[in-house]
């Protein structure tokens, strides 16, 4: 009998001092500690005191009553415990306000300066442009004569590419204009300046040109503290420049991406290819890369060690090779960036490793939520990032159900010599298959919620991936970047057969995003839908377990079927209407929802560059977030790129059933690009007339009220600027209004209004952003709104919007609501007389407002 047994542990067989194993604790104490993270969310929290006091009080108890093997009531009172732990350790993440000499309260406002600092991060590389992570100890402004002493993180964007002698752990000057981070800030939508603050950023900076840069030596050599401390990143950062010199950008993007964690210089459309065929997974240094790593350094080793006669005499080969083993993937985890995927391999296999050295059972479960439990102690806001999500959904839903299927899909082995193989390689493929099924049911709620995005192909890509990309080019990959400060040839020979590999997962994956269906995008699901069908699933693993479990897992499937059913059908017969002014910087995009479902887009552009476009990363996650699967009808003022440089994966995700125009082909050839799509989706065109209506319903109409786009084309009026042939749109939703006037200039305000328009309303979309070109005191008046709600970037303040616009707008008594300043901003209200006043209520991210 076990020495931790009842009989040996000298307890009485009472239910309260029931004999417990010690590794079951592992479990509910993690769950615990997650639960109290969770619950930061709600934001009902108690006051740190009070937290401390209640833990002080259980840890208090726990260790007066502890014995051991440990008793029911000690596991009762770990609950809360570990419950209040995770909720005491978990803090917003906040700038740092209170230290006065951080950069970040040294600049409240966008300036150029020249920056002094370390560079303390493997930089990044495009082929537009480098980002790099700066330890600043000083700043010198334009006019200063001194350096002013700083401290603080800043992350850098070049134009074009860093220096070659610039390396990791080396001390620099930049002049750059650096500004506070700043999120796009919509309902639901990525916040980026929360992403960069957890890593202790909160100011950017842009360089021009290469030669703003320059390397500043020190008068003494580093310590060496300072060469460990910077050695992972020199090496990543050698890795990297290998690759850029020795593999053409497409390869080296993509071995990048599996050897050192770094997707910035891939291929956009590769990355594009892999998320289509359901392997991106496989780019992301995880759970397959350790294991092999490890395999192949406990291989090695215990083969080298069997060469020594006393070590197999008196020592244990496998164990010494496993122990070893350890540290190589140490170093690997450094290089590769200790994200979570591959802290969590190391954990589980730091714990295999102690288990096989102390001889004692090795649980997968227990394993995953000690790694878990490790995590988030040292940084609790892990818990809320995709990368924690999908990493421990997948390996936990693959370590609970594969045991219970597996027996189900094996053969027995035939001894027979021909038929075993074939046997074995049956089984394999079947259970390789099962495997990434598992991992994409566990991963699927949470995929969509993050990116709206499961690729149903992905079980039988991953199998035909994976030997290419893993078990031959990354094996390669790695064996060269040992070989790279010995042999900078016979490295370059074996990464360039290891892109044969590369090239074949990327034939494959380019043939499975082309086919029909390969990527479902579908609307974000809500938390208590991802909570139902965990527990659903959870159900069908223990379904056999009670029959409290069956019906827990018959109501969660009702319920789960029964949300998008009840959403719907309250979608359908509402009576409010919504108006968004969507944050998407120097741009423009409103969504309005009408009473009765229908969904609208006016406008959709805003800033651009080759790696965000404002449709795919901004607009579309607001629509899927609003349950919105496809559009009733888009508009496009006027063909300028920011009203329109984000409607192509709009048109793509969502086919609107109709698409007005003021006409215009356009001189951009983006433009005409999307009308070409556009006709290509058997989207409708239609260029809208004076007062033709776009829609109606009750008392909702949506119209197009001016004809600028016919009567100021250039044959009439040689003078007439792209801007004042923008439709002029006005929305009339019961006791509520709103004008939208494109980026009309003042000349053709006062037209609108010589010609009698109806432009009285209660929300007016201020003309051309608010810029001095428009907004006229004449104009104002005519609409004479409540509020006024200008569209506008952060960086152009004073132009957008104008001093002299914001004047007028407060001696006219107008409520002014910038994008810029308060994020997205949501006018909702009913949508007939009988429910009473005006629109009721204005939201943003960051004000909440009433219009009564």
């Amino acid at each position: 009998m076990p020495p931790h047994s009842k009989k040996n542990s000298g307890l009485h067989n009472t239910p309260d001092r029931e004999y417990i194993p010690t590794a079951n604790l592992f479990i509910p104490s993690a769950s615990a500690f997650i639960g109290g993270i969770a619950w930061t969310v709600t934001g009902i929290t108690p006051s740190t005191t009070t937290a401390w006091s209640i833990l002080s009080i259980l840890a208090l108890i726990i260790v007066l009553s502890f014995p051991f093997p440990v008793s029911r009531t000690t596991r009762f009172l770990l609950l809360p415990l570990f419950f209040l732990i995770g909720l005491v350790l978990t803090n917003p993440v906040q700038p740092p306000l209170n230290d006065p000499g951080h950069l970040y309260n040294q600049v409240p406002v966008r300036q150029e300066m020249t920056l002094f600092g370390t560079l303390t991060k493997c930089p990044t590389e495009n082929n537009e442009e480098s980002r790099l992570i700066m330890s600043v100890d000083g700043f010198l402004l334009p006019q200063a004569d001194s350096q002013t002493p700083s401290q603080g993180l800043i992350r850098l964007t070049l134009q074009g590419k860093l220096p070659a002698d610039l390396l990791p752990g080396d001390r620099f000057a930049a002049r750059a204009k650096i500004s506070r981070t700043r999120s796009f800030s919509n309902p639901g939508g990525f916040n980026y300046t929360e992403f960069l603050g957890s890593k202790g950023i909160w100011l950017t900076g842009w360089i021009g040109a290469p030669s703003l840069i320059m390397e500043v030596h020190n008068l003494s050599p580093p310590s060496l503290a300072q060469r460990l401390r910077y050695m992972p990143e020199r090496i990543r950062f050698t890795i990297s420049r290998f690759l850029n010199t020795t593999l053409d950008s497409r390869m080296s993007g993509l071995y990048k991406s599996i050897l050192i964690g770094d997707r910035s210089g891939a291929d956009p459309a590769l990355l594009e290819n892999f998320k289509a065929a359901g392997c991106m997974h496989l780019l992301a240094i995880s759970g397959i890369h350790m294991a092999l790593l490890a395999f192949l350094s406990i291989m090695t080793l215990k083969w080298l060690l069997t060469r020594s006669t006393t070590i197999i005499l008196h020592l244990s080969a496998l164990k010494l090779a496993s122990f070893a083993t350890l540290i190589p993937l140490l170093g690997y985890a450094l290089v590769a960036g200790f994200q979570p995927p591959v802290v969590r391999a190391l954990i589980m296999t730091t714990v295999f490793v102690f288990a096989l050295l102390s001889d004692r059972q090795w649980s997968v479960i227990n394993n995953i939520f000690i790694a878990a439990l490790i995590i988030l102690a040292s940084n609790p806001n892990t818990l809320f990032t995709a990368s924690f999500q999908l990493s421990f959904s997948a390996v936990l839903a693959i370590a609970l159900i594969c045991p219970k299927i597996r027996p189900l899909l094996s053969t027995p082995v035939d001894n027979a010599v021909p038929t075993r193989h074939l046997t074995r390689l049956k089984n394999w493929a079947i259970a390789s298959i099962a495997v990434s099924v598992v991992a994409s049911l566990g991963t699927m709620p949470l995929l969509l919620y993050h990116f709206n995005r499961f690729s149903l192909f992905s079980p039988i890509s991953t199998l035909i991936v994976e030997p290419f990309l893993c078990f031959w080019s990354l094996i390669l990959g790695l064996t060269a970047c040992l070989a790279i400060p010995f042999s900078p040839s016979a490295a370059s020979f074996i990464f360039h057969l290891g892109t044969l590999g590369l090239k074949a997962s990327d034939t494959i994956t380019q043939f499975f995003a082309s086919l029909p269906g390969s990527s479902l995008w579908l609307p974000t699901p809500f938390p208590v839908e991802i909570a139902l069908f965990y527990l659903f699933l959870a159900s069908c693993v223990f379904w056999r377990k009670s029959r409290f479990i069956r019906y827990a897992g018959i109501l969660s499937l009702v319920f789960l079927v029964s949300i998008p059913v009840a959403v719907s059908i309250r979608g359908n017969f509402s009576k409010q209407t919504e108006v968004t002014f969507l944050d998407v910087g120097q741009g423009s995009a409103t969504f309005i929802k009408m009473s009765g479902g229908a969904a609208f887009l006016i406008d959709g552009g805003g800033p651009q560059s080759l790696r965000f476009n404002i449709g795919s990363k901004i607009i579309a996650p607001y629509l899927w977030r609003q349950r919105i699967s496809r559009l009733d009808g888009v508009i496009i003022s006027h063909p300028h790129a920011d009203h329109y440089n984000g409607l192509e994966f709009i048109f793509k995700r969502f086919r609107p059933k109709a698409l007005w125009t003021n006409g215009e082909q356009g001189d951009d050839p983006e433009y005409k690009k999307l009308l070409a799509l556009a006709e290509h989706l058997d989207i409708p065109i239609q260029i809208p007339r004076e007062d033709t209506v776009l829609f109606a319903k009750g008392e909702t109409r949506l119209r197009s009220i001016a004809a600028l786009h016919t009567t100021n084309l250039p044959q009439y009026r040689p003078d007439s600027n792209p801007n004042n042939r923008s439709l002029v749109i006005r929305l009339d939703s019961g006791p509520g209004s709103f004008l939208f006037a494109g980026d009309i200039y003042k000349k053709d305000e006062i037209r609108l209004i010589q010609e009698g328009k109806n432009l009285e309303a209660d929300v007016l979309l201020a003309p051309h952003h608010g810029s001095r070109t428009s907004g006229s005191n004449d104009f104002l008046k005519a609409v004479s709104p409540d509020c006024m709600v200008i569209s506008a970037g952060p960086y152009r303040t004073g132009v957008f919007p104008d001093e002299k616009l914001l004047e007028r707008a407060k001696k006219a008594g107008i409520r002014v609501f910038n994008t810029a300043e308060v994020g997205a901003i949501r006018f909702q209200g009913p949508g007939t007389k009988a429910e009473g006043t005006k629109l009721l209520t204005t939201t943003t991210d960051q004000a909440d407002s009433s219009i009564q």
